[in-house]
C-alpha cells in the first residue's frame, strides 16, 4: 500500500461555499481524452492524456464526518490502484455538486508525476 502526497484546502473555502457531503459519493477519473478537452491552460499543458480504449474506473465510496467537522472520504487506495494513479502523480480533485450544493462526485484530474 502507498500513501499519496496531499495538500489541504483551507477550511474556510469549503465553509464559505456551504457544501454538503452525503453518506456516499462517487470518485471518478476525468475523461479528458485530449489536451483540448481541458479548458484551463495550466491543466491542459500538464494533463495526462490517455486513449479512448483506456479503461477507467469510478468508485462509489463512503463519507464520514469526524467529531471536529472534517470530512473523510474512504476508498482512495483502491480507486488509485484501479486507475493506475502512482505515488508521485499530482492530482486535482474537482468537486461537482448540483444547485442544492450537495457533493455528488469528485472528479480526479491526473497531471502526472511532479518533478523533484
Amino acid at each position: 500500500m502507498y500513501v499519496l502526497a496531499s495538500q489541504h484546502v483551507l477550511a474556510n473555502i469549503l465553509i464559505d461555499t456551504s457544501l454538503t457531503f452525503p453518506e456516499k459519493i462517487t470518485l471518478s477519473r476525468c475523461r479528458c481524452f485530449q489536451s483540448e478537452d481541458t479548458q484551463r491552460k495550466e491543466l491542459r499543458n500538464n494533463h495526462c492524456g490517455f486513449s479512448r480504449q483506456t479503461e477507467m474506473y469510478s468508485k462509489v465510496t463512503k463519507v464520514s464526518e469526524w467529531q471536529d467537522g472534517r470530512v473523510c472520504i474512504k476508498g482512495w487506495t483502491s480507486f488509485c490502484t484501479k486507475n493506475k494513479i502512482k505515488e508521485n502523480d499530482v492530482c486535482i480533485c474537482e468537486i461537482l455538486s448540483g444547485k442544492d450544493q450537495i457533493v455528488r462526485t469528485i472528479q480526479v484530474h491526473v497531471l502526472g508525476a511532479r518533478n523533484g
